[in-house]
């Protein structure tokens, strides 16, 4: 069976809640209140940025912020951080090719369908911004 990142249908929103995830108070829990109220993001389709960030390694499976989350919201490593998230929960592209950061979505071999695979979380989230 295929380990596929969770899909997230507004990717768009990705690099929205980093930037906001870098300018509020670390919570206990990254909830889907902390997401709306906090944040700002109280959209259903906006929801999916949680089992998203947990693949990538920024939250535990209890939703408690980790050091890698604690990392991006330091502006001195906040690059570095995000480069360990994207290795951590894209490994698949990786073992296909050491740069797939470098990769255009048709090269990493995504085709037809990609954002299941979270071809545009992927790309929105290794913007020269974040990496």
């Amino acid at each position: 069976m295929a380990d596929y990142p969770p899909f997230m249908n507004a990717f768009g929103n990705i690099p929205k809640i980093l930037d906001k995830i870098k300018e509020a108070k670390t919570p206990e829990r990254f909830t889907v209140d902390f997401l709306g109220t906090n944040l700002g993001f109280s959209g259903g389709s906006s929801r999916a940025f949680i089992p998203l960030a947990k693949r990538i390694g920024m939250l535990g499976a209890d939703g408690a912020p980790t050091q890698l989350y604690r990392a991006f919201r330091n502006t001195s490593s906040s690059g570095a951080a995000m480069a360990r998230a994207i290795r951590t929960g894209y490994p698949t592209l990786f073992s296909r090719n050491e740069y797939a950061h470098k990769l255009d979505a048709g090269k990493l071999g995504l085709g037809h369908g990609s954002n299941r695979l979270g071809e545009g979380g992927f790309h929105v989230a290794l913007d020269r911004k974040y990496v």
